[in-house]
C-alpha cells in the first residue's frame, strides 16, 4: 500500500446540493502521482486522511478499518473514532474493472478544502476483492 485510501469522486451528491448555496468556488491542492491518479487531502469525521480522487464515479467510496482486506490499517479511516458518523444497516455492492467492493451507507462529516457537509452520504467498504489494495 502507498499510504493512500482509495476514494471516490469527491463530488458526490451531498457536495453538489451544499455547494449550490456557496457564492465562492472551493479550491484544493491535488498531487499527481505518475499521471496515474491524484491525491487530495480531507477530512472525514475529523479523521485527516490522504484520498485518491476518482472523477469517473458518482459515489463516495471510502475504504475503512472495518474491512479486513482493505490495506494497512494505519491510512485508512477509523469509524470507531468517529463522533460523528451515522451508519446505515443498508449494504451494497460496487463493481469495477479493478474487482469489486462490498459497502455500508454511512453519513459523516467531510471536508474538503474550506467546505464542510456535515452530514455526505458515503460506502463505507467493509470487503474488498481487489488486487490493486494489497
Amino acid at each position: 500500500s502507498n499510504g493512500y485510501i482509495a476514494f471516490a469522486c469527491m463530488v458526490s451528491s451531498a457536495l453538489r446540493i451544499e455547494k449550490t448555496a456557496r457564492e465562492s468556488p472551493v479550491h484544493i491542492k491535488l498531487r499527481n502521482h505518475q499521471n496515474a491518479y491524484y491525491v487530495a487531502h480531507v477530512q472525514v469525521g475529523h479523521q485527516d486522511l490522504n484520498v485518491v480522487m476518482d472523477s469517473g464515479s458518482l459515489d463516495t467510496v471510502l475504504l475503512s478499518r472495518s474491512c479486513p482486506n482493505c490495506g494497512d490499517p494505519a491510512h485508512l479511516y477509523d469509524p470507531e473514532a468517529s463522533p460523528t458518523r451515522e451508519s446505515l444497516d443498508y449494504f451494497s455492492w460496487h463493481h469495477y474493472g479493478s474487482g469489486q467492493l462490498h459497502t455500508k451507507l454511512l453519513f459523516e462529516s467531510l471536508t474538503v478544502g474550506n467546505f464542510t457537509v456535515k452530514r455526505a452520504s458515503m460506502w463505507e467498504v467493509t470487503w474488498a476483492n481487489m488486487p490493486v489494495l494489497a
